[in-house]
């Protein structure tokens, strides 16, 4: 099978530290060149001796024979990046969010439209094995119609710093603007996209001067005005990073720092629930306290559930590389791209409603400068 010929443009954190080693170690993909227009970045980036360097972006593409191009860029610049690619019909993978605004997205998609070039967007923690998994159960009708969905997202963090670029504090909240893309479409693909945003609250609980906020919680209804969308986004707080899909039948509770997918069932009439059943769902909560409750035979179970759950081959940035891959091949055989600009919309329209509720609280105006990428 012949390499597909790909160019990363933007050689900050997501480029060169993910980007550029996934289309490196991808068996049917090629790095043939990296761009930035910063030529500080664009020496230090770690590429074979044989991948072209370009400051000019029009120069690679006139140089190179490019199957697809990975714009690597900050959010607001990845129209005007992403447009002279899709012009000489080339496809681009644009890291996530789509852009800085709803506009600028239905920008890109008529670009892609009318130069009949597709364009996609890295919602990477989708191709999670468990969160593959909890679709596929879903999908199965394994828990039942989905009620709501609720992400829930701390960290300790201080928003007064950033590794990626002054051009993060021209974002609502900072890194968490950069971040939250992720919080956003996670939920979102659990139910049937985005509908009306009813509600938007955000704090400083830290009294950042920099950045209008650094905690945020969301409440909307996804697109069928049926189930409840809740995203709650913290700093300053210990780590979590979960989200809850509930269903009529059963909860599937995803957590991204145990890494698994846990599955609490609802009670039975008696009030109870299977072994089996509260095995899975205890498996991550320590082995001591299930061995409390089912003694060393439960305790072994739920180790073994928890390795079996989490036997996933050591890719480095493996969420990023499955989604790689699955864009290579959609490529290849002339299907949709795994993420569609209509489902990294939903996305942004969350991202704008962040921006209005930081403007109502009066955030000090800040520059985007930099062109560092993000992750």
């Amino acid at each position: 099978m012949r390499e597909l010929q790909t160019a990363v443009v933007g050689c900050g954190i997501a480029g060169s530290q993910i980007h550029v080693p996934v289309v490196e170690a991808h068996p049917d993909l090629g790095l043939v060149a990296v761009c930035d227009a910063d030529e500080s970045r664009l020496r230090s980036v770690d590429v074979d001796a044989d991948v072209a360097r370009y400051r000019d972006l029009d120069e690679m593409l006139a140089a190179e024979s490019l199957d697809s191009v990975h714009v690597c860029t900050p959010p607001h610049t990845h129209v005007a990046v992403a447009e002279p690619v899709l012009e000489a019909g080339i496809p681009v993978l644009v890291e996530k969010p789509a852009a800085d605004s709803v506009e600028a997205v239905d920008e890109l998609a008529r670009i892609s439209e009318e130069t009949g070039t597709t364009a996609s967007v890295v919602h990477n923690k989708l191709f999670t094995p468990f969160v593959t998994k909890a679709r596929k159960k879903v999908d199965r009708g394994e828990i039942g119609d989905p009620v709501s969905v609720t992400m829930l997202f701390g960290e300790p963090r201080d928003l007064s710093l950033s590794d990626r670029g002054d051009w993060v504090f021209g974002l609502p909240g900072g890194e968490i603007g950069e971040g939250i893309a992720h919080q956003a479409y996670l939920p979102l693909a659990f139910v049937d996209g985005l509908g009306e945003v009813s509600c938007v609250t955000t704090q400083n609980y830290g009294g950042y001067d920099d950045v209008a906020f650094d905690g945020v919680a969301l409440e909307a209804l996804d697109g069928s005005g049926d189930r409840l969308v809740t995203i709650k986004v913290l700093t300053g707080s210990t780590s979590k990073d979960q989200l809850l899909v509930h269903g009529r039948n059963a909860e599937l509770t995803i957590d991204f720092i145990r890494g698994g997918l846990f599955t609490d069932r609802v009670a039975n009439e008696d009030n109870s629930v299977g072994v089996l059943d509260f095995l899975r769902s205890n498996a991550g909560l320590g082995l001591g306290a299930t061995r409390n409750v089912v003694g060393k035979v439960g305790g072994r179970l739920a180790e073994l559930y928890d390795a079996r759950m989490n036997d996933e081959p050591p890719i480095p940035n493996r969420s990023h590389y499955e989604q790689i891959d699955a864009h290579q091949r959609a490529l290849r055989e002339g299907r949709a791209p795994p993420v569609t600009l209509e489902e990294a919309r939903d996305t942004v329209r969350i991202l704008e409603a962040l921006g209005e509720a930081a403007s109502m609280e009066q955030a000090p105006a800040v520059s985007d400068g930099g062109t560092d990428g993000h992750a």
